[in-house]
């Protein structure tokens, strides 16, 4: 990965703004992460592009909201191997990305990451982080923007295992999932003191339920269920992390899960 003088970037970019024709394709950046965010760690996200023509380069804003995690360091990927890199913090929130290669190559059609941002979650950190694009900007050859659409994220942040607010005391224990790493299933176990109303659901790192158990009554007592890495349609779920959660009437816990095929 080539360092860009920041200066000579913004010349450029302002070069092809004053020379910009929209082309029909559109392109789309977003966001994702294949970590655990937890507070006080370091996560990876990913900066991905979809797009369906060849682009030459990538100017785009991000800011998180609340301001609770500190930009590290930017990486290029497969896509972008030997492109010029530049990145700005501004008022120790925002950062500019301006991603490009001066000597003719291209981001080939296709999706996937182009870029990896590695971010550290604060000590204090709790609740949802939004991650917010703004300015993007996607260049293709012969200084030609493309139309573009920007998709934020949302990011949970957990501990390992996490309770609301009105959490009472020894009620509730999502113990763990054994096996974790796990293929192709895990047993998940859950201490009950009380018999409760609950639903237990799994979720992927984007929030999406892919997996639940109806709402039911159960018995005081350990209670263990046994996922099988499959999704409510019946097929098999990508290796990951997911997010197992109990949520109980007065009561909310989360547990990561590790599936590697």
């Amino acid at each position: 990965m080539k360092k860009l003088n920041v200066w000579t970037l913004l010349i450029l970019i302002s070069t092809l703004w004053a020379s910009i024709t929209v082309g029909q394709d559109t392109s789309r950046v977003y966001l994702s992460t294949n970590d655990v965010v937890q507070s006080g760690e370091n996560f990876i996200l990913d900066v991905n592009l979809e797009n369906p023509v060849a682009i030459r380069g990538v100017e785009f804003y991000l800011t998180p909201v609340p301001n609770t995690v500190t930009f590290q360091e930017p990486e290029t990927t497969e896509r972008t191997d030997g492109f010029m890199l530049a990145d700005t913090v501004y008022n120790g929130t925002t950062l500019r990305i301006l991603l490009s290669d001066f000597g003719g190559a291209d981001i080939l059609p296709g999706d996937g990451p182009i870029l990896r941002l590695e971010y550290q979650v604060g000590t204090s950190a709790q609740g949802e982080i939004s991650m917010n694009f703004s300015n993007v900007l996607v260049v293709g050859p012969e200084a030609v923007a493309y139309p573009s659409v920007s998709e934020n994220l949302i990011l949970d942040v957990y501990t390992s295992i996490e309770s609301g607010p009105s959490l009472m005391p020894d009620q509730f224990n999502l113990l763990t999932n054994y096996p974790n790493p796990f293929n192709p299933g895990t047993r998940i176990q859950l201490t009950l003191e009380e018999p409760q109303s609950g639903k237990v659901s799994i979720h992927n790192l984007l929030g999406q339920e892919i997996f639940n158990v109806a709402t039911r009554n159960y018995a005081a007592g350990q209670i263990e269920m046994y996922w099988d890495g499959k999704n409510i349609q019946g097929l098999d779920v990508p290796s990951g992390i997911y997010i197992c959660q109990f949520l109980g009437q007065q009561v909310q816990l989360k547990q990561a899960l590790i599936l590697s095929r």
